[in-house]
């Protein structure tokens, strides 16, 4: 499920100490633009970046298909 994805992403972020919480990664994607629109890969993400920022890197994949379709 979405669900799931962005919280194992939200937990997986968290134990690389790129972001403080999991929990509000989740809660920030789920009331964002980029809602269940997480794409697998590799990302080059760093500590200044805000999780908007992640979140429009890791969904970049994503919006790039819609705009396509």
């Amino acid at each position: 499920s979405e669900n799931k994805d962005s919280m194992e992403v939200g937990n997986m972020l968290e134990e690389k100490g790129l972001i403080r919480d999991a929990k509000m990664f989740y809660i920030q994607e789920m009331l964002s633009d980029y809602k269940g629109m997480i794409t697998e890969g590799s990302y080059e993400l760093n500590t200044a970046m805000t999780v908007e920022e992640m979140l429009a890197t890791i969904c970049s994949s994503a919006e790039a298909t819609e705009e396509i379709e």
